[in-house]
């Protein structure tokens, strides 16, 4: 007797190839959203620096390179020092970055982004003596979290220090 269908034994086989594929697709799947953070967070460094050299263009022209000073940019007063942000959330980097609406935060992030600043030191050993520092944190994170965007000047002249921290996330 001719029957159409499939017997048990190729049903089982199908299934058990079926959870082979799962087990090796899966954990593929599941870090894509480690891979979409980092790719906000280099996508965040980027544009802090970009923030940066526009500011420090607008003190070339405004003649404001030494010490500590008031640029304009779009409208908004950034504190500079040697021509660039200061490193503080509130007075500068917040507006540089067209943030202006993100909260000052110390807590877990529930905006986008968040950022404290003014400090000496940053969470990751980031230092200096004589400036200071900001972090922007993404959504989820806390500011003491070693996860985010800092942004160091030091006050010397020299070009800020910005990067990404990576080790928290």
């Amino acid at each position: 007797m001719l029957k159409n269908g499939f017997t048990l034994i190729e049903l089982i086989v199908v299934i058990c190839i079926l959870g082979i594929l799962s087990i090796v697709a899966v954990p593929k799947f599941i870090d894509t959203s480690n891979d979409a953070l980092l790719a906000q967070l280099d996508s965040m460094e980027a544009n802090i620096q970009s923030a940066t050299y526009r500011v420090y263009a607008k003190a070339v022209l405004q003649d404001k390179l030494s010490g500590s000073k008031s640029v304009i940019v779009d409208g908004d007063s950034v504190l500079t020092h040697s021509g660039y942000p200061i490193g503080d959330w509130d007075t500068a980097l917040r507006h540089v970055l067209d943030l202006s609406a993100q909260p000052f935060s110390t807590s877990i992030c529930t905006s986008t982004w968040c950022g404290n600043g003014n400090s000496q030191n940053l969470p990751g050993g980031i230092s200096t003596t004589t400036g200071r520092g900001a972090k922007i944190t993404p959504q989820g994170y806390a500011y003491t979290q070693v996860c985010g965007v800092y942004y160091m000047n030091h006050n010397d002249g020299s070009k800020p220090q910005i990067g990404v921290l990576t080790s928290g996330c």
